[in-house]
């Protein structure tokens, strides 16, 4: 979760306005900067919800065979 006052949040934001700055306006580098944070989270939270959701998958693959094994009929 990113919180408004995060510190690593701040320290990255800063840093990347800082390099900005030389490319673009002060303004400008701050949009930017920001935009480039907003898609770093974004990227994080979807391979967070991509290892959560194989993680669903593999359980479910799991009681599927497990379902086999028990049936008698398979036996």
């Amino acid at each position: 979760m990113v919180a408004f006052g995060d510190p690593v949040r701040v320290e990255t934001l800063q840093k990347l306005q800082e390099s900005l700055t030389n490319v673009a306006g002060a303004a400008q580098a701050a949009q930017m900067a920001t935009a480039e944070v907003a898609r770093m989270v974004a990227r994080e939270s979807a391979l967070l919800a991509h290892i959560d959701y194989f993680g669903l998958v593999a359980m479910l693959g799991l009681a599927g065979v497990a379902v086999t094994l028990i049936q008698r009929v398979f036996r």
